[in-house]
């Protein structure tokens, strides 16, 4: 009996060393090594190195934006033991406020960064003050030496080195590079241990380069000439695309307002978008050498077509009007691109049809992204094909009722340059990899117009830029150009018309290397010049001769002809309150040409103003109303569209309120009354009942039809 207790006692005891033993072995095996890497963990921290960013380079190899070495002030708050006091000392050396040093001294958690980007004098001064808890280390921050210049093509990075604009943020994973890795041990508190240093477990790898298309000579004329430009006209903003049309390389890319990409955070909106990319307009006449193209295309219109324009076109019902009340009467195919007329045009788009139209829209990458590499890219405008009628098509013949971007613009009018090809606009080139090597970038072409249709257009498009075009101070001495101006509404049915004045060229032709494309919106009446003065002719054409002169004469492009001695500057002669026909004879004395716009007798306004030097044969535009007025002094204003009346009140400083629409039959006040400032002047419209043109029907090569004026 006895035994058998000590036997099962023995069994117990047994039974609980092997449970020990068993746990023993669980806690020096399993979660022994557990245990052990958790407290490694506690006393070893992981941290990211960022690895050099990769540069941004023009065509040339000039640095757009690169690394430079900075120092990065941090303070390890629990070290900090005079918030306040430091903060004093430390305001005027970093030009921060006491206020905000003192927040970030006190804050809680053990690390605070004061300043990424701390000059050599500063980390100096402040080392002298021997601050307790406040460390430094050397670290890249990103210059931009060419500040606004390089904007918007550059962008810039936020305050963790990553692109959010411009090719900084289209290529920032090429530009980044691979971070790496290290370890430092820190104490119970999270603090690092200097002692024991920090140990590199994988290197970062450099990011990198990338080489643009960007031209810096011409990216900073193209921006000193945008900004010059909307300021002489009193503009809100601006934009020029300097592009090769033969490949899509984007030369330079300029607009106004800008912005600075190491002051990014002040800018306006409007300065932070790339207006070129982003934004869409409507293109007015710019657009128009598409429409052309599609009806040669489409066979609807052949280069021997003719049209009839009488001032306006009657589309379901509607009597529309066009800037020229009078009309231009017969004109030829290239005549209605020579002199813009929306009658012309109107037959065009309306004898293309509404699918083809649409069709034409896809052709040209207008109704989707160009897929530039640039970020934000936006798409164009238009009534859905499914609920567009007659007059949107009406319209957006001629440029209106529909909207798109500059890019896409330029990228279509260089498809017509280069034969009908269609080339996506770029202004990357090249990937540089730390090591040197280069990888050429290569972007997607494709032909859209048989080249039969793309030259006879360019020939067409030579005539705007002829001493009859309406572009004739847009020739460039040496060299054959071709373009189009425009003059669209940014909001047709706003109680303040708003208007975007543009022109786009190519030259040399017939094998054009360089396309420029020049837009402002908004240009208002510039000083001593009285009327409305919003015309692309009038406010962008002036500047398209130099500037594509000094863009051929730095990409070494030749003269096709030799270029002739300057002519002796001319100086305009003063026309303002004399007879139509007395300023045609002044001008005419002096060498210059004329331009009236309006329909009546005396000159109210004229550009350029009095006094201004020009060469000889240059055109003066004149505004005209039929009696002579002054500020204040009501103009007669009977037989002018809304359009010429709103311009002649706005010349004598007076109001507009207009009722009805067409042709003004009546006013009130009379012609001739004084009146205040800003007082309203009330004038009433009607259509005429003018008898539409004789339309017949002409088959074309196609089989279909073509709508003309019959003619002799």
């Amino acid at each position: 009996m006895r035994l058998g207790r000590l036997t099962i006692l023995g069994l117990v005891f047994s039974a609980v060393a092997a449970i020990l033993l068993i746990r023993l072995a669980e806690v020096q095996l399993v979660i022994g090594p557990k245990l052990a890497a958790q407290g490694a963990a506690e006393v070893n921290r992981t941290i990211s190195l960022t690895p050099l960013r990769g540069e941004i380079l023009d065509s040339s190899g000039q640095p757009l934006a690169l690394e430079t070495p900075a120092t990065l002030i941090y303070a390890i708050t629990p070290e900090v033991t005079d918030a306040k006091g430091e903060a004093t000392a430390m305001a005027p050396i970093l030009h921060v406020s006491e206020a905000t040093l003192q927040s970030e001294l006190s804050a809680q958690g053990w690390y605070h960064v004061i300043d990424h980007a701390a000059t050599a004098a500063q980390v100096s001064a402040l080392k002298q003050l021997f601050l307790p808890g406040i460390g430094y280390t050397p670290e890249q921050i990103r210059k931009y030496p060419d500040g606004i210049i390089g904007q918007p093509v550059v962008g810039w990075v936020s305050a963790s080195q990553v692109g959010i604009a411009g090719v900084e943020q289209s290529y920032n994973q090429i530009l980044s590079g691979t971070p790496g890795q290290a370890q430092v041990k820190v104490d119970a508190l999270g603090q690092p241990l200097p002692s024991y240093g920090i140990q590199v477990t994988r290197q970062p790898i450099p990011g990198k380069s990338i080489q643009l298309t960007i031209n810096g000579t011409l990216q900073a004329y193209a921006q000193a000439t945008i900004t010059a430009d909307v300021i002489t006209h009193k503009g809100t903003s601006g934009r020029i695309i300097i592009m090769n049309p033969s490949n899509g390389a984007i030369y330079a890319m300029a607009q106004w307002p800008t912005v600075n990409p190491s002051q990014w955070q002040n800018a306006s909106v409007q300065a932070l978008a790339d207006q070129s990319v982003e934004f869409a307009y409507p293109p007015g006449s710019i657009f128009k050498p598409m429409v052309a193209s599609l009806a040669l295309m489409d066979h609807v219109a052949t280069l021997q077509s003719r049209y009839y324009d009488p001032g306006y076109k009657i589309v379901d019902g509607l009597k529309i009007h066009t800037w020229k009340h009078s009309g231009y009467g017969w004109l030829s195919f290239d005549g209605i691109l020579a002199y813009s007329s929306d009658v012309g045009f109107m037959d065009l788009g309306l004898a293309l049809g509404l699918n083809n139209f649409y069709a034409g829209l896809h052709l040209f990458h207008l109704d989707r992204p160009t897929g530039i590499d640039l970020p934000g890219e936006a798409t164009g405008v238009w009534p859905p094909l499914a609920s567009a009628n007659t007059l949107d098509l009406a319209e957006m013949s001629f440029g209106q009722t529909l909207a798109i971007t500059a890019i896409q613009e330029a990228a279509a009018v260089a498809a017509i340059a280069d034969g009908g090809v269609w080339h996506t606009p770029h202004v990357a080139q090249a990937i540089i990899s730390p090591n040197g090597q280069k990888q050429t970038l290569t972007f997607p072409s494709k032909r859209i117009l048989p080249t039969w249709v793309a030259t006879d257009e360019m020939q067409g498009m030579k005539q705007v830029v002829s001493s009859q075009g309406d572009a004739a101070n847009a020739e460039v001495a040496g060299y054959v150009v071709a373009g189009k101006t425009g003059t669209s509404q940014l909001a047709p049915r706003a109680k303040v018309q708003t208007y975007m004045a543009s022109f786009i060229g190519v030259a040399p032709v017939p094998n054009p290397q360089v396309l420029i494309l020049l837009e402002v919106n908004n240009p208002q009446n510039v000083a001593n010049q009285p009327g409305y003065y919003y015309y692309g002719d009038q406010v962008v054409v002036p500047t398209f001769p130099q500037l594509m002169a000094n863009v051929l004469r730095v990409l070494g492009i030749p003269p096709q002809t030799p270029v002739p001695t300057p002519a002796v500057a001319v100086t305009v002669p003063d026309l303002s309150g004399v007879s139509i026909s007395t300023a045609q004879a002044d001008a005419s004395l002096s060498g210059l040409n004329l331009k009236v716009n309006g329909a009546g007798q005396v000159v109210t306004g004229q550009y350029p103003s009095a006094g201004a030097q020009v060469s000889a044969g240059f055109t003066i535009s004149v505004n005209t109303t039929g009696v002579a007025t002054g500020q204040g002094v009501v103009p007669d204003l009977l037989g002018l569209t809304m359009r010429q009346a709103a311009m002649e009140l706005s010349s004598v400083g007076l109001g507009f309120w207009p009722h009805g629409a067409g042709l003004a039959v009546g006013q009130t006040p009379a012609a001739g009354t004084k009146l205040k400032p800003g007082s309203p002047v009330q004038v009433t419209f009607t259509i005429p009942e003018a008898p539409a043109p004789t339309v017949s029907a002409a088959k074309t090569q196609s089989g279909g039809t073509s709508s003309s004026p019959s003619y002799p």
